[in-house]
């Protein structure tokens, strides 16, 4: 009996030694575990950020297309413009009329060309089978320059192009118009300034 109590009390310092060994065993798992964890969330986040970069790579290559488009545009409308000296060119302010005081505008020309930049904002949107309609007008009355698109913000550009020098004008108008224009202006004059 007494070496059966001595084996038992064997086995329960044996047993006593060998708890701190497991508890140790088990905190290393418990490390290994957490860093096997933080490890793939590390992975997946570098993925994720790859994913991204290639994502915000695409699209600044497309802004770089878009802005060389309208670069490319920007040449083409330079190209149509006269050559014509910078201290030549004059800047007329436009305004609105009472049916659209809103309306303002700016014409870029040299009064010895037949060519000049209408740039206007403000104008309402119309409704369908309606179009603004530029005129040029003179001692002999009005003469069209041409049908002005606005987008949805009311601003619109017309390169206006004259069979005369643009200076042997008294003024500029805006009238609506049926769509295609008229010989002669027929609706409200939207825009009515002096050159």
């Amino acid at each position: 009996m007494a070496r059966v109590a001595a084996d038992a009390n064997a086995r329960a310092r044996l047993s006593e030694q060998d708890q701190p060994s497991r508890r140790g065993m088990r905190l290393e798992s418990l490390f290994q575990a957490f860093s096997l964890g933080a490890a793939t969330v590390a992975i997946i986040w570098a993925v994720v950020l790859n994913i991204q970069l290639s994502q915000l790579r695409n699209e600044v290559s497309m802004l770089e297309d878009a802005l060389v488009a309208q670069s490319d545009a920007l040449e083409q409308i330079n190209a149509k413009l006269p050559e014509t000296p910078v201290s030549a060119v004059l800047t007329i302010s436009l305004k609105g009329t009472d049916v659209q005081p809103q309306a303002r505008g700016e014409l870029i020309v040299d009064p010895n060309s037949k060519s000049a930049v209408l740039v206007i904002s403000g104008l309402s949107q119309l409704e369908p089978g309606r179009t603004y309609q530029v005129w040029l007008i003179d001692s002999g009355g009005p003469k069209s320059v041409g049908l002005l698109k606005v987008d949805a913000n009311g601003q619109g550009v017309l390169i206006v192009i004259s069979e005369f020098a643009i200076g042997s004008f008294q003024a500029l108008g805006i009238s609506v118009e049926p769509e295609g224009g008229s010989q002669q202006p027929t609706g409200d004059i939207v825009v009515l300034s002096d050159l």
